[in-house]
């Protein structure tokens, strides 16, 4: 796996955990994400 896989992985767990529980703040926090990496991974692959 190289480095771009286990981020594009990474961006794809935080962006699916925040769906289950509902809430981008706290699926942020468990992750250690800034408010800017989950904005730029939700950016990412929305369509």
């Amino acid at each position: 796996m190289t480095q771009d896989q286990r981020g594009i992985n990474r961006k794809l767990r935080v962006l699916e955990y925040a769906k289950n529980i509902g809430n981008v703040s706290k699926a942020r926090r468990f992750y250690g994400l800034s408010v800017k990496a989950v904005s730029l991974a939700f950016l990412s692959f929305a369509p």
